[in-house]
């Protein structure tokens, strides 16, 4: 008897055991979820789910991030884990110690280890290092094709190491790296223009834009202008392409906005420097107060590297650093170019009847960003800007449509093309673009509106800038000026 109790007492321990492991086997397993695409990057990132772990579906756009989260809490009380990807572009030109140095600092921990996870999409380098708090966090980066990076993170705070370390492994060995077709086409497209060179398109050696700017609310009302000018200055520069800009608005809150562009024929090598002026003497004006200034300059070289030095508070575009006369570095992909240079950019893609398109837009505030462009055929009338366009365009007459296909007002008579530009940064912003048959932007749509006008009825609408609207070397002798 005694025998058969100790034999049933030892089975239950066996049991008991098995039990436990089990229990600790479910709880240190690591399912993924499956691969969730960021859209027109190529790549994709399986988050742990299931045993107490809940992961995002989607990627989020937030607070200047492009992020996936997941987190651990495996009972009713609050997450003892988290994991996080981030998907960094434009990707700065920092080393893999300096980054893991500056992720120390910024988590108040002290690296205890490194290591290196190699998958066949790419190599994550890895940190983890102990918190000041008692807090586990690893912290990894992986290279991506075409200058992008992911990070992943992982932070426990139940002394649970071998999780975090389970987590991280995970994620990081099955992430998804896929050729981005649309990026290849934006980079083609990109080529050609650098092979027949600016100077063919800009006709007579000099070319001038010249807009209307009213606020989409109020379509009425003006609210400022904004003038370019585009010019060859002949083949014996090196650097013969030369733009100037003036982006001006008065009211509640004037703004004034210069910019000078300097370039050679292929815009291998350019020179940007940005002026943004705010304040109650922005416009000039007797008395007032000071005038905020922000000044950015964006210089690429021959290596293909951005240099973006920038002084002053940052105009709204969190990926450039503010206050800062000490230049960041970013690379350049084949795809990239600045966006001074839309209207040449958009003429290309229509003239290779490419359908849509990614190009990495370079702003003349130094950021990078990945851009969306699609045609929009009028015949689909698909995902036009603005209500009852479709009625509009149904009352009038058919010579009229097709000379303007998608009805639309004042300012777009002459559009024979339509272009959707879709910044990738997740604010959700984008704009439509009308051009001629000559493929010359006539008209501008966003939260702000922007039609082609004529220098006289600019002048009369801005009399203190006349001179500037009517006169090029006028316009270029007060941004030298203004921009010393």
């Amino acid at each position: 008897m005694a025998v058969r109790a100790k034999a049933a007492f030892l089975g239950l321990f066996v049991l008991a055991l098995a039990a436990a492991r089990l229990v600790v086997a479910m709880r240190f397993a690591v399912s993924l979820s499956d691969p969730i695409e960021l859209a027109y990057s190529g790549l994709s990132v399986s988050m742990p789910e299931g045993n107490g772990w809940r992961s995002s579906k989607s990627w989020d756009y937030s607070r200047g991030e492009i992020t996936l989260l997941g987190t651990f809490a495996p009972g009713v009380l609050k997450a003892t884990a988290l994991v996080k990807c981030s998907y960094i572009f434009p990707a700065e030109i920092v080393d893999v110690e300096k980054r893991f140095e500056r992720r120390r600092l910024a988590v108040d921990g002290k690296i205890v280890e490194e290591g290196q996870i190699e998958s066949e999409s790419a190599v994550v380098d890895w940190a983890r290092m102990n918190q000041a708090d008692g807090y586990n966090y690893i912290f990894g980066s992986a290279e991506l094709p075409d200058y992008r990076r992911i990070e992943i993170e992982v932070q426990e705070s139940a002394g649970d190491v071998d999780l975090a370390e389970r987590v991280f492994k995970a994620v990081a060995s099955n992430l998804s790296v896929t050729d981005n077709p649309l990026l290849e086409s934006g980079a083609e497209m990109i080529a050609k223009m650098k092979d027949a060179g600016l100077a063919e398109k800009i006709e007579n050696h000099n070319r001038r834009n010249l807009f209307f700017i009213r606020d989409s609310r109020m379509r009425s009302d003006i609210i400022g202008f904004t003038t370019d000018v585009l010019i060859d200055t002949g083949r014996t520069k090196e650097m013969n392409i030369e733009a100037m800009g003036l982006y001006y608005t008065r009211g509640v809150s004037p703004h004034e906005e210069m910019t000078s562009f300097q370039s050679d024929n292929r815009f291998d090598r350019f020179r940007w420097k940005t002026e943004l002026v705010a304040g109650p003497q922005a416009p000039r004006a007797p008395g007032g107060g000071a005038r905020e200034r922000t000044r950015v300059e964006v210089v690429l070289g021959d290596s293909g590297i951005l240099d973006v030095t920038k002084i002053g508070s940052s105009p709204g575009d969190s990926s450039v650093i503010g206050g800062s006369s000490e230049p960041n570095r970013y690379h350049t992909s084949g795809a990239s170019a600045p966006d001074v240079l839309i209207e040449q950019l958009l003429a290309r893609m229509i003239e290779d009847g490419l359908e849509e398109t990614l190009v990495d837009m370079i702003t003349p505030y130094g950021s990078i960003v990945p851009t969306h462009i699609s045609q929009i055929r009028s015949e689909s009338m698909a995902g036009l800007p603005a209500s009852g366009v479709r009625d509009a365009a149904a009352r009038r007459p058919q010579a009229d449509l097709r000379r303007n296909p998608w009805g639309l007002g004042a300012g777009a008579e002459d559009a024979a093309y339509m272009v959707k530009l879709t910044p990738l940064d997740g604010r959700g912003f984008f704009k439509y673009v009308y051009l001629d048959d000559q493929s010359r932007i006539c008209r501008i749509s966003s939260t702000l509106l922007f039609n082609r006008t004529e220098p006289e009825e600019a002048a009369k609408r801005f009399p203190e800038r006349a001179d500037l609207i009517l006169q090029d070397e006028k316009l270029r002798q007060y941004l030298m000026d203004e921009m010393i």
